[in-house]
């Protein structure tokens, strides 16, 4: 799923940004950048499925894409 939501390419480079400002001088602003780029993608992908499904019952479009693309299978019981 991360792959999906482009996380990587947005956290490695915030990642090596947190540890050259740690490796510089800048120690606990570089932590924080680190801690924040790990933290971040998980609430991220937290709140993902909550906004799929959200998304896909406001808008039938979505649905149809969701479906298709196999994040979504509705079954019954």
């Amino acid at each position: 799923m991360s792959a999906r939501l482009l996380l990587p390419l947005v956290m490695l480079p915030v990642l090596g940004v947190g540890v050259a400002l740690a490796l510089t001088g800048w120690l606990w602003t570089g932590f924080a950048l680190i801690a924040a780029a790990t933290i971040a993608p998980i609430a991220i992908k937290r709140s993902a499925r909550h906004f799929v499904v959200t998304q896909a019952l406001a808008d039938e479009t979505f649905y149809d894409e969701v479906v298709g693309a196999g994040l979504l299978a509705v079954r019954s019981t």
